[in-house]
């Protein structure tokens, strides 16, 4: 996963929440889950995903499979909060660090450099990535100031940027040969602005995460996205899709 899919765990990356229930035809039990049943970060645990690129039509791109991995180090004081310290390595080589903590049903993250497409963002500090109570809340919403080159020009262009998450439905998924019942959570962003005060400019881009209790992140999609100038493409980006192969939670 890169630092931008991690947002996206929460910022990402990253969200996980739902009350689960499965019926035992012998006992006639039903189990039930809290908001930590899906915070699964204690130290030591690790998850390993496959991580493919999508096309406009969400088809897997030949060539562009990879494994990326997640471990959870440690817990640690950032910002005033006791927070799991997550590491991830990705399938480029490179690593990258997010932080979360949960606060009763609401679960908080934070991601110490994270862009949005070729954008790369300040600290946010930290944002509320889930909200078991809640069904759609504001995680993110200001105007931040990038350099933007387009047709040969290169111009200041102040973006407002909207974060919102949502509390989705549930989704049925495998995990090594189990079929596991997973919470969804979307986060949807958007960006708009004017380049030189003329031409409109505009993305946007939605993130559907599914977490299963007991074992944490099962799936992560990201739709492909566009940058568009006067309501034209001017920038293309594939989407994305992550799913757990294995993992060790503690």
């Amino acid at each position: 996963m890169s630092n931008y899919k991690t947002l996206i765990l929460g910022l990402a990356v990253l969200l996980m929440f739902g009350m689960m229930s499965c019926k035992d035809n012998s006992t006639n039990t039903t189990p039930t889950y809290t908001p930590s049943d899906y915070y699964k970060f204690t130290t030591g645990s690790y998850w390993v995903y496959q991580t493919d690129s999508l096309d406009a039509s969400g088809n897997a791109i030949s060539g562009f499979m990879g494994i990326d991995s997640v471990v959870s180090a440690a817990q640690e004081q950032i910002s005033g909060q006791l927070a799991f310290h997550l590491v991830h390595d990705y399938k480029n080589g490179k690593t990258g660090d997010t932080y979360y903590y949960q606060d009763s049903a609401k679960l908080y993250g934070s991601i110490a450099n994270m862009s949005i497409g070729p954008f790369s963002l300040p600290a946010l500090g930290w944002l509320l990535n889930a909200d078991f109570n809640g069904t759609t809340w504001n995680m993110f919403d200001t105007t931040i100031t990038f350099p933007i080159t387009y047709l040969g020009t290169t111009s200041q262009v102040p973006l407002h940027i909207i974060i919102k998450g949502t509390k989705g439905l549930t989704s049925l998924h495998t995990v090594n040969s189990t079929s596991v019942t997973c919470q969804d959570f979307t986060l949807n962003i958007s960006a708009a602005g004017t380049f030189s005060g003329i031409i409109p400019i505009g993305a946007a881009i939605t993130t559907t995460l599914s977490f299963a209790p007991k074992i944490g992140l099962v799936e992560t999609t990201q739709n492909g996205f566009a940058i568009t100038a006067a309501g034209q493409t001017a920038y293309s980006f594939n989407g994305y899709r992550e799913v757990l192969l294995r993992y060790s939670v503690h």
